[in-house]
């Protein structure tokens, strides 16, 4: 019963890494496709942590967490260059300049 249900999970996360390329290929915008990445990362998350329990290996799981922080510093460096902050730039409202 337990196979069973590690083949479901093994087929929703190929169907995710499927759908999520497919977006990720014909996303209209740069926040689209920045999403579809994030969504890649998590898909891939699932995956190393099914292999990780199918193999009953633990020392697999530091693999899930450089991949976590990965994604994340990559979701703060998309933000960051998709909002255009220029700290250089001063504000109209008085504010210090950022350093």
């Amino acid at each position: 019963m337990l196979q069973v249900l590690y083949g479901a999970t093994g087929v929703i996360i190929l169907l995710t890494a499927i759908l999520t390329l497919l977006r990720l290929a014909w996303g209209p915008s740069t926040l689209d496709r920045a999403v579809a990445v994030d969504v890649l990362t998590v898909t891939a998350l699932a995956a190393v942590t099914l292999i990780s329990i199918l193999s009953q290996r633990s020392e697999v799981m530091i693999f899930v967490v450089i991949l976590a922080l990965t994604g994340f510093f990559s979701s703060v460096i998309v933000g960051r260059f998709v909002r255009g902050v220029d700290w250089h730039k001063d504000d109209s409202a008085g504010e210090e300049k950022h350093s």
